[in-house]
């Protein structure tokens, strides 16, 4: 089974109030954990990767490897570079068959963000490929506090309007690696977004942590897309050092089934509507 772009399971998932997970994998062993919790839910996923990880494995070897596991477990998934802030890995990205780049121009003035991503948009129409962008910036620990912002509503309309991205991520509250807990999500000004342009997918990053019980309030508030990737590191360690006693396989065998259960649990809270 081909890998598909992931602009029609995201906007599918917007209209029928569901969201679709993006997991942040780090390895192969990753990558087919989270294809076998699409499968064992009959679900299609995101599969997401930064350039770090795509220097490691290769744009090439991840595909080819992506294509088996879907295949494989007959599931459809995207296959997004995520957090890009370059024109050449972006096409690098596409001639390897990635089927969707997220360009991270955030901490841009706007104009300059605006600019930039219209020629990603470009770029990835002439592979029918996703484009998600950011407006406003969801941190991380260690970065100048002078780069967070939250989203101004008006301007996600605007962003989207001048540069026709699939799908718009845009910072309420989380951050990437680390939460802050439910009193610091801001549900008003994601509610506002949504109101201002019911029809674009909005995208959570930073979601390893939020509360299952508040996942389906942003999801009713147009969130339509979901990225989980922390957490999945923090389990694929936990189950490594559990088992320095062990062989290398066990090890493996062991961060894989917990990673399985944990994208499992993330997509049947996204998707209630979608189990048999």
């Amino acid at each position: 089974m081909a890998l598909v772009n992931p602009s029609a399971m995201i906007g599918s998932a917007l209209r029928a109030g569901r969201a679709v997970p993006a997991f942040n994998v780090d390895s192969l062993d990753m990558m087919a954990a989270v294809v076998r919790a699409a499968s064992s839910t009959k679900s299609t996923i995101i599969v997401q990767c930064t350039q770090p990880t795509l220097a490691i494995w290769g744009g090439r070897g991840l595909v080819t490897w992506l294509q088996h596991l879907s295949a494989e477990h007959a599931v459809e998934v995207g296959l997004v570079l995520d957090h890009v802030q370059d024109m050449q890995p972006i096409a690098e990205a596409f001639e390897a068959g990635f089927t969707g780049v997220m360009y991270d121009g955030s901490t841009l003035p706007v104009a300059e963000n605006i600019a930039v991503t219209q020629k990603v948009v470009a770029l990835a129409r002439s592979h029918q490929a996703y484009v998600e962008g950011e407006i406003g910036h969801v941190g991380r620990d260690g970065e100048p506090r002078a780069w967070e912002q939250l989203t101004d509503p008006a301007m996600a309309r605007e962003f989207h309007a001048q540069t026709g991205v699939d799908a718009l991520a845009i910072a309420i509250g989380t951050q990437h690696g680390h939460y802050r807990g439910p009193e610091h999500i801001d549900l008003a000004r994601l509610e506002a977004a949504h109101r201002l342009e019911p029809h674009l997918p909005l995208v959570l990053h930073g979601g390893s942590g939020v509360p299952d019980a508040l996942l389906p309030d942003l999801v009713r508030r147009g969130m339509a897309k979901m990225n989980f990737g922390n957490q999945l590191r923090r389990l694929w360690w936990e189950a490594i050092r559990g088992a320095t006693e062990t062989t290398p396989r066990i090890a493996l065998d062991r961060a894989m089934h917990a990673i399985e259960q944990y994208a499992a649990e993330k997509i049947v809270v996204l998707n209630p509507k979608e189990r048999t």
